[in-house]
């Protein structure tokens, strides 16, 4: 079975657990994250002022939010250049519609396989396949992403089309250095490969800047495409709303592709989408950056709304402008804190014990590896935790589509659950592998 069906495999066996209500998922995204009160209240706005079904936009977002999207990524990077934005129903639809043109336009060359920089959450597998790509995950068992040097010597040796990169790196949380990347990108180029960062795990304070910025170059080159959405950043899996970052030649020819298919993308959540960006602006660079938008909004304000009807009353956006970036910053601050105390915990509980230190370089997950976690007894494992212990866990089977050479596996930890529960979890963790089953794992399976 391949790693997409041992994922919903493992949500069927959660969903059949007695009291099941009361069951710890330790593996969730971050979805289970209630969302800022700020977005909410800016969604709310959206709804309150009918925005959501008399804009009428472009085929790739409407202006003001592209254009939004567009410069704040353009001033994280400290870059002149610019870039297209175009909004899409998700970043998986946004991959998709990408890998669609990119071979109809002959771009690509499907005769050449895909490779995926380490092993990542399956969706990119089932995709790139069904696309009839080779598909391959380039692994460091020791690592598990190899090094700059070593993906350098792949790419030379197996010219791939498309080289796929997780940033984070899904489930691990890794975030290599901006030379890591740029030496990575660079290869890829030298070889035709077109590169594809999915950014749809990294939080809004994860952004390093130097590295924001060997990204964006190799967008403005046109050898590197972002998906991205909120659905993960900010907590909105259920709002089909996302993004694709490309090279301004690239824009037209996006937009026929979502036009072809259904005419406009989300317009729900986009002008949402604007404010958040802007607010990770204000994170990032402070707020004086974030109240440029402000001013500009200001100055252009009737003019946004020409394409509407007479009869529409413009809303009053500008009078939140303020207390969102406000509130968004100090909602932000807050998660992270819940995260690292999570991590912390982890460390605290199992550091004695584990084959490798935890990793949090960002996103929302981490991994355990313990010397009981045989991978001869991996799915029985999993199958005890949720029915005895209460406590499901999606382990390291559910993310690679290459064979496990070690002889223990891993679990993904999701930080994202509130404290007490994910210590709950790691109470079950603990009680299983380290007490019930001591070292003889075969005893208790």
């Amino acid at each position: 079975m391949d790693a997409t069906k041992l994922v919903y495999e493992s949500f069927k066996l959660f969903s059949s657990v007695p009291n099941s209500n009361s069951a710890i998922h330790m593996s969730s995204g971050v979805n289970w994250q209630d969302a800022s009160q700020s977005i909410i209240d800016l969604l709310k706005t959206e709804l309150d002022m009918k925005l959501t079904y008399k804009n009428y936009g472009r085929s790739s977002g409407a202006k003001i939010v592209t254009d939004i999207v567009s410069n704040v990524e353009k001033t994280l990077a400290s870059s002149k250049e610019k870039i297209s934005t175009v909004i899409v129903n998700g970043a998986s639809d946004g991959a998709h519609i990408l890998l669609s043109h990119l071979i109809d336009s002959g771009k690509i060359d499907t005769n050449h396989d895909a490779l995926m920089l380490g092993y990542s959450f399956p969706f990119y597998s089932t995709l790139i396949k069904g696309f009839d790509f080779g598909y391959q995950e380039y692994i460091c068992p020791e690592n598990i992403l190899p090094s700059a040097e070593l993906v350098s010597q792949k790419i030379a040796e197996m010219r791939p089309s498309i080289l796929v990169i997780a940033l984070p790196h899904n489930p691990t949380g890794i975030i290599q250095s901006a030379d890591y990347y740029r030496d990575v990108i660079a290869a890829a180029k030298r070889f035709g490969t077109v590169v594809i960062v999915d950014r749809v795990c990294l939080m809004p304070w994860d952004m390093d800047l130097d590295l924001q910025a060997v990204i964006y170059d190799g967008i403005v080159s046109g050898s590197v495409f972002v998906v991205d959405s909120l659905s993960k950043s900010n907590s909105l899996a259920g709002v089909r709303i996302g993004y694709i970052l490309a090279a301004t030649q690239y824009n037209d020819e996006l937009e026929e592709v979502i036009r072809y298919r259904n005419l406009n993308p989300a317009v729900f959540s986009t002008p949402t989408m604007a404010m958040c960006k802007i607010a990770t602006l204000a994170l990032h660079k402070g707020k004086s950056e974030a109240k440029k938008y402000k001013r500009l909004l200001r100055r252009y304000y009737s003019r946004l709304w020409l394409e509407y009807p007479s009869d529409f009353e413009i809303p009053d956006l500008l009078s939140m402008f303020d207390n969102t970036i406000d509130n968004y910053i100090l909602d932000q601050q807050k998660l992270r804190r819940r995260f690292d105390q999570n991590c912390q915990m982890t460390k605290a509980m199992f550091s004695a014990d584990m084959l490798k230190p935890a990793i949090f370089d960002g996103g929302f997950n981490m991994l355990l590896e313990l010397p009981q976690m045989w991978t001869e007894y991996e799915s029985e494992d999993q199958r005890i935790l949720a029915f005895k212990y209460g406590v499901c866990v999606l382990t390291e089977r559910c993310f690679r589509n290459s064979t496990n050479e070690k002889d223990v596996y891993f679990i993904r930890l999701s930080l994202t659950l509130p404290i007490e529960e994910f210590y709950k979890g790691l109470v079950g963790l603990q009680q299983y592998y380290l007490t019930d089953c001591g070292r003889q794992l075969l005893d208790c399976a």
